[in-house]
């Protein structure tokens, strides 16, 4: 679901960053600076960051929020406790 234009780094100052806090620990997401400017691009980066927030909503209920996120962003879409279990 994540793609290429939303990552978890800054690459430049230009950068769109969003950091959230679940259960303490701290996570950020970066959309590039010419990502926010590419007509072409932006509906997708939109679909991204969407499915992004998302997954980050639905794992924010969950045990395991990392392991929650790295399936539900870059794997299957599914919001399970630890990645694993009790999956929606």
């Amino acid at each position: 679901m994540l793609n290429e234009k939303v990552r978890k780094d800054r690459q430049s100052p230009a950068d769109l960053c969003i950091t959230f806090e679940v259960n303490g620990e701290q996570y950020t997401i970066c959309i590039g600076a010419a990502e926010l400017t590419e007509g072409d691009s932006r509906d997708e980066l939109k679909r991204a960051l969407g499915d992004y927030i998302s997954c980050s909503l639905c794992c924010a209920r969950k045990r395991g929020f990392a392991a929650c996120m790295l399936r539900c962003v870059e794997g299957d879409g599914r919001c399970c406790d630890n990645g694993a279990n009790n999956c929606e």
